[in-house]
Formats: structure tokens, C-alpha cells, sequence
């Protein structure tokens, strides 16, 4: 296995995201991979047309293709450029996450409690940053809805997508190991500064929305702290709803399901090299690959942390951040008595010693080879430059990988004993590092987003093409402005879900000749997309005034003045 060296960080002040990495770090989550997908090609030859064409099959790529195959007589190809669901998706896996509070901003110490969130807020920043870290939930098998630190419309679409999936999973039977957590989610905090800072957020939200605030509880004392598992924390919020699951097998599923009723056609090792607007069929667009071009009017670009790839522009509005999970063996305690809770570990004692740790139980069951691993991820901090710019995931970091394998047992109180051999599967390779042992190491590319918030709709100004990317990891986005700190919340992966369905609802609509534009706006009025998801040219050029996103050590680096043209 690969490990980091000091020439992966060259290509960082370029910010320029490569093609997938044809030979990633081996998942977890793969290990028993769908065999109806892998190396699948619907048809053999390559389509030379298509009504509609999406460019990646991960969850955004799968709610996508979920949603047009659902359009009688659509044509939709699905372009891939490694295996199905190999990317971020079947790698830190999901976190479907239902957020309901308030956008908070603070400057100066002054705080807006409830204060609309608007644009300009954020241009009061501009041109005064220093340096920015970026911190992900990364989820992990995390299924749960975050309660406290977002705006009103935000939080509603969160929950949405939570409802959605839980639904999709429930009425169609899939087995995707999803799991509704008996004793929810549980927020431990590692340091006051973090924690204080969680109470205030919580204290918001219950002044200003009793019937969300109680779907959680902030746990102080010391009894139930040490029931939680977690004697060491300051503090902790839990939350009442909160699931597991395997986001590669939900996707697995969507996309077999499609193609066995002829409702897509699936090419894997198919990178998209480029595009350019068609001579011949004006208003369309050619997809080119090294197996030949494909013509068609629509292209939806879910490729997240490597959109910047094929549309330059948003090289510097989604960049690549590479996270890091283990599948560590539980101690003998733990497959007795699994875990009921989902586990978020945070600690804020400065800028870049940030911790954003997640912790999910697999489910233990010998009738079905479930092995009750823990997955644990994050480390982020060990990483070089935080994992940022990275666009690699064919190897991983030692420092991260010994956090993971010592961190834990710091964290979480697992009765002392040490890792057991699986009694499924002790034919796994495994390692110990002075503490749990070690199933598999990986790591997945996140696409963060400069302003936090996914781009979702038309790309501006290239009809025709679309965009649901840049989903970010579900975590906190930290600005220093000298004496100043800035603190924004954003989004994540869970939402990519209903964000690729409602970009997918334009598609049909333009492709019928309706104003997508019109729909667009109703479902922003209606609550079905938070404004700040949309993808727009205003949105580009305030964004790209942004305080930049900057590496520790490096200079800061430039946004890109360019159109928004293609490779």
C-alpha cells in the first residue's frame, strides 16, 4: 500500500484535480462488491447518443439516474470512470444528516441570533483572511439528522433527505445494513471551547424552535456521561434520530434495479476526458472518452471532489480533501453488547488542533457474516496540510492510520479489552499499533465546497449542463480573520440525495421544452432546495472573493478568473 510522500503536496498550489485514481486503497465497504456491477457495461459498445448523460455513480450519480429513469422513454447513460459506487460514496460511505437550526455568524464576538442569513453577509469578509481549515464529519455509515448550527431552510431540506432514504430503504426492502439507532446520536465533546460553543448553538434552537429542540438533550453529568461510553468527554449532545448503514450497498441497489428494468445503461472504466459543444447538432454537447464520444443535449456533472477536472472554473469553488477510515476488530464487550449510539468525537482547542472524529458499529450477526466492526474515521489533523488538495486515494497516511488504530480506546470506554479476532472473517489481514486492531485502512476523496454549501442546477452559462457537487463532508468550515473568528456551519453528503433529484426534475423539464428556470424557483419557495445550494453566476463571483482557501505553510491560493470553460 501506498503511503503519502512529500510529492503529493506539489500539485496542491496548482489545484487542478486529476482523473480517479485507477488503483484507490482497497475499502471495507468492498469487500464483498455487487456482482451483477463490477466491471459492468450494459451495452459493449459504447452509446454514440443520449438523452441525458451523468458523469459519475455515486450517490448524487444514483439519485440522478433514480429520478430520470423514472421519465418514460428517457435514453440515460451512466459514465464511470472506475468501478460503480468507487469513489467517495463506497468509501467514507454516507451520513444522511437532517440539520434544523440557525446559519450563525460571529464577528467581533457580536452575535446575530436571529438575523436572516443573507449573501452579503458573508462579503464582510472578503480579503481578510488568513488562513482557513475545513473539517468534515466524513461519515463513515453515519445516517443522522444534525439538529443544532443551521439555517431554517437548510435544516427542513436535511430532513427531507433523512425521511427520503429512510423511506426509499423501508418500502423497497433494501438491504443496505441500515439500522435506526436505539439510543441515537451522540455529540461528545472533548474540550470547552467546543462544547460551549455546541450549548449556545443548542440554546438557539430552543428559543427559537421548541418542537426541534426536542429531539435533543445536552448531558452534563458525569453518571450519564460514563453511561454514554464516553467518561472522558465535557459534554455531549444526543440526538434522537440517528441510523447506520452501507451507502455502497444503497447504491448498489438503486443502480441494479435501474438497469435489470432498462432504465439506464452503465459504463464502468469510462473516464470522461473532456467535453465540447457539438458542430453538427447544435445545442448538444460530445462527452469524449478513450472509447469514443457520446452526443447528447443534457450532461449532470456528480462527480464532486473531481468536477474542477472537466469544468475549470470550479477548481477553486470544490476542492478535494482526502479522509481517512479504519474497520477496527471489536473487543469481545462490543459483539456482546454492540453500541446503541453513532459516535461524533470533537475537540476545538485551536485552529489546526481540530478533532472531528465519527464512529459507527457494524451489525453483529452470524446468520448474515455481519462482524460488528467499529469503523472509525477521521485524523484529519495528522494528515499533511489536513488532507487538503489531495486527489489520490490510492494510498494512505501512517500518521492518520496510527491515530485511528490508538485514538479510539481515549475516546470511548470498550471495557479495556483488546480486539478480538473475527470469529467471520480471521482470515483477514489485520495490524495492531500499540491498540485495536486493524481489518482495513483506506482512504476517499470529499469534494468541499468554498462557501460550504453544494452546487446544485444549471452550470452558469453552459446550457445544457448541470451540476450536484461539491457536498463537503457534513462538517464545520473555520475562518480566521486576524483578532476575528468566523465559524460557519454547511451541509454534506446526506443531502446529495434529494440535491441530485431536484437537478434531475430541471433536466426533464428543459428536456421538455418547460422553463426549468420557473421550477427552479418554485422549489426554492417551496422548500424543496435551500437557495444556497443554487448553482449561479452571481453565486460564482461572490464566491470567488471569498477569504481563499489556504494550506498551512503555502502561500494562499488564487481564484481563478477564467469563464467556465471546458478541458
Amino acid at each position: 500500500m501506498l503511503l503519502v510522500s512529500e510529492a503529493d503536496s506539489t500539485k496542491n498550489q496548482q489545484h487542478e484535480p486529476s482523473l480517479p485514481s485507477p488503483h484507490p486503497t482497497s475499502s471495507f465497504w468492498h469487500n464483498h462488491p455487487s456482482s451483477f456491477l463490477l466491471h459492468h457495461r450494459t451495452t459493449a459498445a459504447l452509446p454514440s447518443s443520449a438523452d441525458a448523460v451523468v458523469i459519475g455513480s455515486g450517490i448524487s450519480g444514483a439519485f440522478a439516474a433514480w429520478t430520470l429513469g423514472q421519465e418514460e422513454g428517457m435514453n440515460v447513460l451512466m459514465l464511470e470512470a472506475r468501478e460503480a459506487c468507487w469513489g467517495a460514496t463506497g468509501r467514507v460511505s454516507i451520513r444522511v444528516s437532517a440539520a434544523a437550526c440557525f446559519w450563525t455568524l460571529r464577528i467581533k464576538k457580536q452575535r446575530n441570533r436571529n438575523r436572516k442569513f443573507e449573501p452579503k453577509m458573508l462579503d464582510q469578509m472578503l480579503g481578510i483572511t488568513l488562513s482557513l481549515t475545513c473539517n468534515s464529519l466524513q461519515n463513515g455509515g453515519h445516517c443522522q439528522p444534525l439538529l443544532y448550527g443551521h439555517s431554517p431552510d437548510v435544516s427542513t431540506f436535511e430532513i427531507r433527505n433523512f425521511k427520503a432514504i429512510s423511506s426509499l430503504v423501508r418500502d423497497h426492502g433494501i438491504e443496505c445494513e441500515w439500522e435506526k439507532m436505539e439510543g441515537g446520536g451522540c455529540h461528545a465533546y472533548f474540550s470547552d471551547r467546543s462544547f460551549e460553543e455546541a450549548k449556545r448553538e443548542v440554546k438557539e434552537l430552543q428559543d427559537n424552535n421548541s418542537d426541534l429542540a426536542a429531539l435533543i438533550k445536552v448531558v452534563t453529568n458525569r453518571t450519564e456521561l460514563a453511561k454514554l461510553k464516553i467518561p472522558n468527554a465535557v459534554g455531549a449532545v444526543i440526538q434522537t434520530h440517528a441510523a447506520k448503514l452501507s451507502a455502497y450497498k444503497l447504491v448498489s441497489w438503486i443502480l441494479e434495479s435501474l438497469i435489470k428494468q432498462s432504465k439506464l445503461n452503465l459504463q464502468t472504466s469510462t473516464p470522461v476526458l473532456r467535453l465540447s459543444p457539438s458542430d453538427c447538432s447544435p445545442g448538444k454537447w460530445n462527452v469524449h472518452t478513450a472509447r469514443g464520444t457520446i452526443n447528447c443535449p443534457h450532461v449532470l456533472f456528480a462527480t464532486n471532489a473531481y468536477t474542477g477536472h472537466l469544468l475549470p472554473r470550479f477548481r477553486n469553488l470544490v476542492v478535494p480533501v482526502r479522509g481517512q477510515m479504519s474497520a477496527l476488530t471489536p473487543t469481545e464487550a462490543l459483539l456482546e453488547n454492540p453500541l446503541t449510539h453513532t459516535y461524533y468525537f470533537v475537540s476545538k482547542d485551536s485552529l489546526h488542533e481540530i478533532q472531528d472524529d465519527y464512529l459507527i458499529q457494524r451489525p453483529v450477526s452470524s446468520a448474515t457474516g455481519h462482524e460488528g466492526q467499529l469503523m472509525f474515521g477521521g485524523g484529519r489533523s495528522m494528515a499533511r496540510h489536513e488532507g487538503m488538495y489531495v486527489d489520490k486515494d490510492d494510498g494512505i497516511e501512517e500518521s492518520v492510520a496510527n491515530y485511528l488504530l490508538s485514538k479510539l480506546e481515549t475516546l470511548l470506554n470498550i471495557e479495556s479489552e483488546r480486539s478480538v479476532v473475527s470469529s467471520f472473517g480471521s482470515s483477514l489481514a489485520q495490524k495492531k499499533r500499540n491498540g485495536l486492531a486493524a481489518e482495513k485502512e483506506w482512504t476517499g476523496i470529499m469534494g468541499f465546497s468554498r462557501d460550504g454549501f453544494p452546487w446544485v442546477g444549471a452550470v452558469p452559462e453552459m446550457t445544457g449542463l448541470w451540476i450536484s457537487a461539491g457536498f463537503t463532508g457534513h462538517g464545520k468550515l473555520f475562518v480566521v480573520l486576524r483578532d476575528l473568528q468566523t465559524y460557519l456551519f454547511w451541509p454534506g453528503m446526506p443531502n446529495a440525495a434529494l440535491s441530485a433529484q431536484h437537478v434531475t426534475c430541471l433536466i426533464i423539464a428543459a428536456s421538455k421544452g418547460e422553463s426549468w428556470r420557473e421550477q427552479e424557483q418554485n422549489a426554492v419557495k417551496n422548500g424543496n432546495i435551500p437557495f444556497c445550494y443554487i448553482s449561479s453566476r452571481e453565486r460564482m463571483e461572490r464566491v470567488e472573493k471569498m477569504p481563499q482557501v489556504r494550506v498551512p505553510g503555502q502561500s494562499i491560493i488564487p481564484a481563478s478568473g477564467n469563464p467556465c470553460g471546458l478541458v
